[in-house]
């Protein structure tokens, strides 16, 4: 005898950790282009205002 809902369970379980790995991988990566994005800005700022000072 098969323990269905005890299976379903761990499938769910298994299931939803994947997803919020994903999720929190997606977020980080995000994170970061946004990050390296503002340094880039900063970067053509700060360049700017040397450059036309």
């Amino acid at each position: 005898m098969i323990n269905w809902p005890l299976i379903f369970s761990l499938v769910a379980a298994v299931s939803a950790v994947l997803a919020f790995g994903g999720v929190a991988t997606v977020l980080a990566m995000a994170a970061n282009v946004v990050f390296l994005a503002s340094m880039f800005l900063l970067g053509l700022a700060l360049i700017d205002r040397t450059l036309c000072n």
